[in-house]
Formats: structure tokens, C-alpha cells, sequence
């Protein structure tokens, strides 16, 4: 939902219909890219502390 309206708060950037199409889609995908980056390394934070709770703590 923030990427839409970042998106759609950019299309009144200009006068030229390209050039404000071309920032829209460049926002879009910059945001996307950090939003998989972001997703991915919680990700790995997630399986890192399930694969430590899984390990033997030494008592028997």
C-alpha cells in the first residue's frame, strides 16, 4: 500500500507524461528491491533462531 501511493503521489510530478512515467516506475522498483532485501534478511534472522533453538544445549 506505501509503494501505491508513493507511485501515485509521483505521477503529478511534471509536465512530461514520459518523464513522470519513468520516475514512477523507477520508485516502484527501487522500493520493491529494498522491500525484498528487507523481507529476505528477516528471513534468514528467522531460520538462524529456529535452527539455535533446534541445537542440543548439552544436558542430558
Amino acid at each position: 500500500m506505501l509503494v501505491g501511493a508513493i507511485c501515485t503521489s509521483l505521477v503529478g510530478l511534471g509536465d512530461d507524461p514520459a518523464l513522470t512515467a519513468f520516475t514512477v516506475l523507477a520508485c516502484a522498483a527501487i522500493l520493491g528491491q529494498a522491500g525484498l532485501w528487507f523481507g529476505m534478511k528477516q528471513d534468514r534472522r528467522l531460520a538462524h533462531n529456529v535452527l539455535a533453538s533446534d541445537a542440543p544445549t548439552g544436558h542430558h
